[in-house]
């Protein structure tokens, strides 16, 4: 690939205290700790004239820190430490596990200054002079303009933090980082005000998510990993056994879901792609037949999702809570790679039959393995960066002038809401990986839908003012009701909602195709608790029931579309307690 032409993208902010001077400042948001389930944060912070104009953000984002770690049930102490002579700015704050006590001495008025000399070093030194609990990790975040001004000072200080295992996150203008090298040898991170970085990336308020910034890989010395935050924080959760009962799933429903994994795994082509056109154990092949014959690209991205919605992705690495982790993250790279090597120049991923259905969820199954990738503190594969952005150029560029998709390469086309639905989450992952996304092309979807919409019975019809609804394209309006449209609670959604409960009681679980219980299984969850938990009930174990358990095709599902398809429509149609976390979803209750 000829890297000259790679589009250009806006790198993440690199913040772990500070992101720019003068600009609202954000400090690391540690969501999970894989292993133990908390730790000792202390915030050690420059409070000399040069910072006056930071003071207040610093102290927001110390509070909001504090209050989204609790929020994600870790059980964490914060401390304050000010330094430079001008405690008037930010009070001492001793060790504390309580949210409103942290808040409340935050805000009081602070105590007296401390000696003018005091430094960043000093600081430390008292810090380390503190109890912290045994076997937690001890993490400092120092945000200072220039912290590191005795290098004798420094190493000593330095020495004690490796002999003690403490990783140290260091904010300082770009001209210090030399003078702070004895930090970084024993397991520092170091990020400039001027928003360069080296190891640490972080989530953007222009993307959506929530959660402000991620802690990205932290010193083996410390030898804690921490997980995702925002969206895709539940697929990876130490507690996501937790998560699924709460949410109305099973062991059984996990059991399947491992078991259409597993028949997915063992049917990829060695060259990395699905197709029905499959590998099968000798002598024991799979029947199927394949409604889209030939939509390649369709199979192998929809494969990969249903990889991806589990939490394996192409960067995972060996894992003692999911042994499987490693060998499934080499499928993954395997599937995400035979799609860049079967991108036409122009970033189409069309086929000879299934078209936009072939690129709409190709490019979603791209732009996720980035979004991913950035929410797991990682820079993605630069192939797949370049491999997405080149997509959704190609699907912003013939979009039709109604705002959708539809078959074939026609600006002239009205599009209809099954195929729109895919490029529509396609362009929302792009988003959340801070790939280029033109506003006009959300707002155009967002037009196309609301033209689609039946505002009496919130049903959703397969063109706008035209052809009848479905339970499969209502339940596509409504995901873009969440994902898109930002509207959960409108009278629409909620009409939506109501359209398909019925479908459940009549037994769709038990005679729908696949492709609509994916759908609908996902708009519902999305609905919220009341509506999910009657459809829930009466979806799930007709979806376990119908999976295969013999011979060579066990593990997977067929009905309509052709195994693969069926398979891993099913399988993430299982996979929706952990999918999207709940807490990052409007309208739900926790």
């Amino acid at each position: 690939m000829d890297t000259t032409t790679k589009p250009s993208y806006r790198k993440r902010d690199a913040i772990a205290g500070l992101a720019l001077v003068g600009a609202l400042i954000t400090i690391v948001i540690v969501d999970r700790v894989v292993g133990p389930k908390g730790a000792e944060i202390v915030f050690i912070v420059d409070q000399r004239p040069v910072m006056k104009s930071l003071r207040g953000a610093i102290r927001d984002r110390c509070l909001e820190t504090a209050k989204s770690l609790h929020g994600q049930g870790m059980q964490c102490r914060f401390a304050v430490i000010p330094f430079g002579g001008q405690r008037s700015y930010l009070p001492s704050v001793e060790l504390t596990d309580d949210l409103k006590v942290f808040h409340d001495q935050f805000e009081a008025v602070p105590g007296e200054a401390a000696p003018l000399d005091d430094t960043a070093v000093s600081a430390i030194e008292r810090a380390l002079k503190w109890n912290y609990r045994e076997g937690e990790p001890v993490i400092f975040y120092l945000i200072s303009a220039t912290p590191c001004a005795n290098a004798d000072e420094v190493r000593d200080v330095a020495n004690q933090l490796g002999q003690r295992g403490i990783v140290t996150f260091i904010q300082a203008g770009e001209e210090a980082q030399a003078a702070c090298q004895p930090l970084l040898d024993i397991g520092g991170r170091f990020i400039t005000f001027d928003g360069k970085e080296s190891e640490i990336t972080a989530s953007s308020a222009k993307t959506g998510t929530r959660a402000a910034s991620l802690v990205a890989k932290l010193s083996s010395q410390a030898g804690v990993q921490f997980a995702v935050a925002g969206l895709y924080s539940a697929r990876t959760s130490v507690k996501r056994m937790e998560i699924v009962e709460k949410g109305g799933g099973t062991k059984e429903s996990e059991d399947a879901v491992a078991a259409g994994l597993n028949w997915l795994a063992r049917h990829q082509a060695d060259d990395g792609h699905w197709s029905d056109h499959r590998k099968c154990e000798e002598g024991n092949i799979c029947p199927a037949w394949n409604f889209l014959r030939g939509a390649t690209h369709a199979e192998t991205g929809l494969a990969i999702l249903a990889f991806q919605a589990g939490g394996y992705y192409d960067f995972n690495g060996k894992s003692n809570e999911r042994p499987e982790a490693e060998r499934y993250s080499q499928v993954v790279q395997r599937g995400l790679d035979w799609l860049v090597e079967h991108q036409g120049e122009d970033g189409r991923w069309f086929g000879p039959v299934a078209t936009w259905y072939e690129h709409g969820i190709a490019t979603f199954a791209m732009t996720e393995a980035c979004a991913v990738a950035y929410a797991n503190r990682r820079e993605p594969n630069p192939r797949y960066l370049y491999a997405a952005t080149k997509a959704i150029k190609f699907l912003e560029d013939h979009q039709y002038e109604q705002g959708g998709w539809q078959y074939a390469i026609d600006s002239r086309g009205t599009g209809d809401t099954s195929v729109s639905g895919w490029q529509a989450l396609a362009l929302k992952s792009a988003l959340e990986a801070e790939i280029p996304v033109a506003p006009e092309a959300m707002s155009r979807v967002k037009y196309f839908f609301e033209q689609s919409w039946n505002p009496n019975t919130g049903e959703t019809q397969y063109m706008p003012k035209y052809g009848s609804a479905t339970p499969l394209t209502t339940a596509v309006g409504l995901i873009v009701q969440h994902f898109i449209a930002k509207s959960p609670d409108s009278t629409i959604a909620v009409k939506s909602a109501e359209f398909l409960t019925p479908k459940a009681a009549a037994g769709i679980g038990r005679t729908g195709d696949f492709y609509t219980l994916y759908n609908c299984n996902l708009a519902m969850f999305l609905a919220g608790e009341d509506v999910w938990t009657n459809w829930n009930g009466a979806v799930r174990d007709e979806i376990i029931k119908r999976q295969i358990t013999t011979g060579c095709a066990r593990g997977s599902w067929i009905d309509s579309y052709g195994r693969t398809l069926d398979t891993a429509w099913a399988i993430l149609a299982l996979e929706v307690y952990y999918r999207y976390s709940p807490s990052y979803v409007p309208n739900h209750e926790h």
